[in-house]
């Protein structure tokens, strides 16, 4: 399933402007446990603009009214986000903050309603003092609202810096009549800095473009960084097979002179292709010298930091079977992504239908993967009156839920892998949904699961269900109210995303919700709880793997942001527990032979770490430099946020939301090169990547599929459209390639 990005909006505002978000700010007192209760009601009615409810707790003076709730927010900064005018008022006025922020974006009341497009809430905070102005201008800037720009200008309380970077990021998106407004601001107080910093800040952006790997035809290579104001560009000659680094020449830019820069007797001509820089000629003394880009990171080895104390720890034997014709799960064999074919599709075309075997429509919504066995496939969906919205794809940050009246079918269908037919539908359960859903979510998140002999379908809330192959309903249970919501603020729900997983007799689920969290085994044959086991974590959306390690024991490993952790498998006894992911957990464990591998991606916490099977007790992510038994090593940023990496022959594949595939060596964790798929037509990735017969498949939610090879620095073979947006990741079956788009279900065969 996807959830929302509201990182990717504090993303684009730089280092120094996130470090103005706590500058001149305070932060807020937790509520005691004697006010909790009462705190909570105050938030409450905060959140849903009751302004009696609010008018009556302030006339009591019970509470602090700056009380904040576990994440430092304050009914302030609720009234705020959720747009209650009159609420905010009553608040300012009752002596609310108007400059706290909460502990984890760090944001301001202005800054919630600033993003949020709240013009006239945006008045009341600034006419109460409301500070840092500079974050506000940037966002109103970003989002290019006229009115809350002036706004923020009227103040005259931004700094320099913040109006030079407003005015850059106006250059950047031509918003002509905000920098009207931003270039009368200038005077002779802040001309001067606000013009330095416009012009750096313009400069670094352009200097991006440049930034890479380029490989002459004698595997030389030019190594281009960018160093403030200037590109740093250093050359690795090969001298016998061994990289040897020269001085790095550091070329001047002065903003105008195109693609060419020099520095002594050294020129450099950056060439484009459709609009991208894809090489350069390196000219000196009238030599010249081509080399191609081969990647937008610095790969080169001697570049990387050097290899941990201790190696090698690792060595890998011959992996799981992972690469079966059945495709049992979410991503298949223990959740590899491993796809087994002698002739995988490489081209392929959703409007013509080239190299489609079939195309059948799904009813209803739904973000689940398709399984199969055999010749069976199986997919869920619910089809819910009142909701008719689909998905809104593309990167954004809107946290909302998607507003809807009426019931929910859920469903469970079989089709035939020969012909894409629906040999039987199945309705699990007709309810109206108890928790909301968010516009990258469904109310069938979960991908079923099969043994070849039965499917299990998790519809959250809506409860899991057994049947077997022929339709026939072997057992229902209903596991409760399972919301999986925003830890944040609870009202903005998103559905439920983990997925089960069938290991011997065994039903795994892991449920990891706002309260009351747990991971529980299910008896296979009749849906009674074997164990369950309690877990102090806040809502994630991983799924559990299962298996044998390498000592004998049957285990589970689960990612989560307090407790990533392994348990017996047959007990439910905890083996190892390990805080530090991110606060929002969307990747799934993997699982090799000799190691278990464990990451997350939501901003700014983004490690990734591999440890033995036999890891035992209360574990501390280690600092890079220093990883130890059980650790094999570990890296503080990198994992990605919502996609599942790939492992594949001893590499891993990392692939981030925004299109940018690196690979790691997978015993070592040192980086080996790095592709961006994305384009102007396909910008957002939630699928996993897969990959079959040494290629990976990494599919947009433009529901366009890059093909890469797992050599040659992940050079891009192909690009193919279904026509469709697509959020599910796909799946194999017997070498066909299965996409799940918003509408259909697509069989693509060579």
């Amino acid at each position: 399933m996807a959830i929302p990005r509201f990182a990717s909006l504090l993303a684009s505002v730089s280092l120094a402007m996130l470090g103005a978000l706590g500058a001149g700010v305070d932060d807020v007192p937790s509520a005691s446990p004697l006010t909790r209760k009462a705190t909570a009601e105050f938030h409450q009615a905060a959140r849903r603009g009751d302004l009696a409810a609010i008018e009556t707790i302030l006339s009591e003076k019970k509470i602090d009214i700056n009380a904040a709730t576990d994440y430092g927010v304050t009914a302030l900064s609720l009234a705020c986000d959720h747009g209650h005018e009159p609420v905010v008022a009553a608040l300012l006025a009752a002596g609310a903050n108007p400059n706290c922020h909460d502990r984890f974006y760090r944001a301001t009341p202005l800054v919630w309603a600033v993003m949020r497009n709240r013009v006239a809430i945006v008045r009341q905070l600034l006419d109460a003092g409301a500070e840092p102005v500079d974050p506000a201008l940037h966002f109103a800037t970003a989002g290019q609202n006229l009115e809350l720009v002036k706004q923020a200008l009227e103040t005259r309380r931004f700094t320099a810096a913040g109006l030079g970077q407003a005015m850059a990021v106006a250059d950047e998106s031509n918003a002509q009549a905000i920098l009207m407004l931003l270039e009368a601001a200038i005077n002779d107080d802040n001309r001067a800095a606000a013009t330095e910093v416009r012009v750096a800040v313009r400069t670094a952006r352009r200097l991006e473009e440049f930034r890479g790997t380029y490989r002459g035809p004698s595997g030389d290579r030019l190594l281009v960084s960018v160093q403030g104001a200037q590109l740093a560009i250093r050359f690795a000659a090969k001298v016998d097979g061994q990289k040897a680094a020269e001085q790095p020449d550091v070329p001047s830019l002065a903003l105008g002179e195109g693609d060419t820069f020099t520095a002594a007797n050294t020129e450099y001509q950056f060439r484009r292709q459709d609009g991208k820089v894809s090489g350069l000629a390196r000219r000196v003394d009238g030599d010249v010298m081509e080399f191609e880009r081969v990647t937008e990171s610095l790969d080169d080895p001697s570049s990387s930091p050097p290899a941990q104390a201790g190696e090698p720890r690792l060595a890998l034997g011959d992996d799981f079977p992972v690469d079966s014709k059945n495709w049992p799960g979410f991503r298949g064999m223990l959740a590899r992504g491993i796809g087994h074919a002698t002739s995988p599709p490489l081209e392929w075309e959703g409007e013509s239908m080239k190299n489609i075997a079939w195309k059948t429509a799904i009813p209803g919504c739904g973000t689940s993967s398709p399984i199969s066995w055999g010749d069976q496939i199986f997919v869920t969906t619910a089809v819910c009156d009142g909701d008719a919205s689909g998905f809104r794809v593309g990167p954004y940050g809107d946290v909302d839920s998607v507003e809807q009246q009426g019931e929910c079918r859920y469903l469970l269908l079989c089709l035939d892998l020969r012909s894409g037919k629906i040999l039987w539908e199945r309705e699990a359960a007709r309810a109206v949904p108890q928790v909301k859903r968010h516009a990258k979510s469904s109310h069938a998140n979960p991908t079923p699961a099969t043994d070849g002999n039965v499917v299990v379908a998790f519809f959250g809330s809506a409860g899991i269900h057994c049947y077997d192959l022929q339709g026939n309903v072997k057992w229902s249970r209903d596991l409760g109210l399972l919301d999986s919501g925003w830890f944040y603020d609870r009202t903005y729900q998103w559905g439920f995303g983990s997925s089960p997983y069938l290991f011997e007799d065994l039903v795994i689920v892991q449920c990891d919700i706002q309260d009351d969290s747990f991971i529980a085994a299910l008896d296979l044959a009749n849906g009674e709880i074997r164990w369950k086991t309690p877990r102090e974590e806040i809502p994630t959306w991983s799924s559990p793997v299962a298996f044998v390690g390498s000592d004998g024991t049957p285990m589970v490993v689960v990612s989560g942001t307090r407790c990533s952790a392994a348990y017996h498998a047959r007990t439910g006894e905890l083996l190892w527990k390990c805080g530090g992911l991110s606060e929002i957990v969307v990747p799934t464990p993997q699982v090799t032979r000799d190691l278990l591998l464990i990451c997350s991606g939501y901003a700014p916490v983004q490690p990734i770490f591999t440890l033995s099977h036999t890891a035992r007790g209360e574990l501390t992510i280690p600092q890079p430099a220093e990883a130890q038994a059980p650790f094999f090593w570990s890296i503080g940023r990198g994992g990605p946020y919502m996609p599942t990496p790939l492992i594949l022959e001893k590499k891993l594949f990392v692939l981030g939301n925004n299109g940018l595939l690196t690979c790691y060596d997978l015993a070592s964790g040192k980086q080996l090169h790095r592709q961006r798929l994305s384009d102007a037509t396909s910008n957002a990735y939630t699928a996993s990547p897969i990959a079959i017969g040494g290629r990976i498949y990494c599919t947009s939610e433009q529901g366009v599929t890059a093909i890469t090879s797992a050599t040659d620095n992940g050079a891009i073979l192909a690009r193919n459209s279904i026509g469709e947006p697509v959020l599910a990741t796909p799946a194999v079956a017997k070498g066909t390639l299965l996409i799940r788009g918003e509408k259909h279900l697509l069989a693509i065969a060579q």
